[in-house]
């Protein structure tokens, strides 16, 4: 069922591309912006810098590769003596552009026009993202005199995917003439229990019904294409939508064209793998409003015995009009003469001398005192807590966290060592907290917020 010839695997042996390191940061109003670099070698760079931009993104691209007939397009490639094979000659695509917020924005790109293959310089881009992005990487690698591609948007229940393919080719003698959407071909395959495999083999069968060129799959993931079956059709649907619905959220199309023997290899990958964003930390519950509270008059009375006691009680008294000097710390003949009148005013007493009864008359007077707050549960839970300080992987993590924070240097070792406790206490010291080197409470709850994630 599957093709025994596998030029597309030969050909990407080649192939080396790597994502440039950032050299540059500044704000906008938009939140921190990077220039970005995209520098791809590869027999086909455009290809290449795609898997750049799915890494990076997160998102899902489909490419169709370009027909190679040109001299100045292809190349003799020797994998063994004796044996040459024809392949699309290495070339190298450099692109630059601005990420606003972790994503392309603001892209500077050329206009590239098909029918006359000229690029006019435009100074801005009425969209960003990542179109724009896939804009500027075919127009660059048509200035430097490939192919001419372009890049559409596919809408699909999961969201959204792009396909880029090619739209101007060279023919065998060096001029440039208009290639096909190979995948616009509407097919028509009927209901039935099949693999995806299989139905993958009817829309390539399809597909060299309508060129008239043989189209193979080269590769695809065993585990889901062989495995997976069920009833499956295309109703008179383009095979680039029938192929969208076969691959889901998780996978995308490489479409490599061979010039050795003129076919075209169907290869179906995965996503390339992009470590999810660490979670934000859940938002801290919103304290309950605590309103001051009253002290209950046999509080009063203990406090009565204290210096700072006798000072708000004589406060009181002043706010109430029956004390004439400033308040003090003792029992002196003011404060007595003034408690005697307050009594009488209020018909108790007036043994000159601070009883219960009196200080319930007086609490309208006396102040009010915040209660105390209950302390808050560390956020990271006391198992997690535990796991964290007792094994390998939970030191490992702190030291993670440590180093994210620019506090720990060198790789994790997953032990809590002397360069661990230095690092502790460096983070401590720069957080206002008890130097103490230990990966105690204060200092979990300050590292909370890279930790959390463990939890899931």
């Amino acid at each position: 069922m599957w093709p025994g010839k596998m030029t597309l695997a030969v050909v990407g042996a080649l192939a080396f591309h790597a994502l440039c390191v950032r050299p540059a940061v500044a704000q906008t109003l938009q939140g921190p912006s990077t220039a970005e670099t995209i520098k791809v070698t590869d027999a086909r760079p455009v290809a290449a810098a795609m898997d750049v931009i799915e890494k990076k993104y997160g998102v899902l691209i489909d490419y169709v590769d370009a027909e190679y007939a040109a001299p100045q397009d292809t190349e003799g490639i020797s994998y063994r003596p004796g044996h040459i094979t024809v392949g699309p000659k290495i070339s190298t695509v450099s692109v630059q552009y601005t990420e606003v917020a972790g994503k392309p924005e603001g892209v500077p790109y050329l206009r590239c026009n098909a029918a006359t293959i000229g690029c006019t310089p435009v100074t801005s881009r009425p969209e960003g993202g990542v179109t724009a992005l896939i804009e500027q990487v075919l127009n660059q690698f048509a200035t430097q005199g490939g192919q001419v591609f372009t890049v559409r948007k596919i809408e699909m229940p999961y969201g959204p995917r792009w396909e880029v393919y090619p739209e101007q080719v060279r023919d065998e003698s060096g001029t440039f003439r208009y290639q096909p959407d190979v995948l616009g071909a509407g097919i028509y395959i009927p209901k039935k229990d099949r693999t995806l495999a299989e139905m993958l083999g009817e829309i390539c069968n399809q597909l060299s019904l309508k060129w008239g060129r043989q189209f193979g799959v080269a590769s695809a993931p065993n585990n889901v294409f062989f495995r997976y079956h069920g009833e499956l059709s295309a109703d008179n649907v383009t095979a680039r939508r029938a192929l969208a619905g076969l691959m889901g959220e998780t996978l995308v199309l490489r479409l490599f064209y061979a010039p050795d023997d003129g076919k075209y290899y169907v290869n179906i990958v995965n996503l390339p793998y992009r470590p999810p964003p660490r979670p934000s930390p859940p938002p801290a519950p919103k304290p309950a409003v605590q309103r001051p509270i009253s002290l209950s008059p046999a509080d009063w009375l203990d406090m009565a015995g204290t210096g700072k006691g006798v000072e708000q009680l004589q406060a009181g008294l002043a706010k109430s009009g029956y004390l004439h000097t400033a308040p003090t710390t003792r029992w002196d003949a003011d404060a007595s003469d003034a408690i005697r009148r307050f009594q009488t005013a209020n018909s108790l007493l007036a043994t000159g001398k601070i009883d219960g009864l009196t200080i319930q008359r007086l609490e309208p007077y006396l102040p009010k005192f915040q209660p105390a707050q209950p302390p808050q549960p560390n956020p990271l839970g006391p198992h997690l807590l535990y796991w964290l300080q007792s094994t390998r992987r939970g030191w490992t993590e702190v030291q993670t966290a440590l180093a994210e924070e620019g506090f720990y240097k060198g790789p994790a070792t997953g032990t809590f060592d002397l360069r661990t406790r230095n690092a502790l206490k460096a983070y401590q010291t720069a957080n206002g907290l008890a130097a103490t080197g230990l990966f105690d409470d204060p200092t979990s709850r300050k590292l909370a917020p890279l930790l959390l994630h463990m939890r899931d």
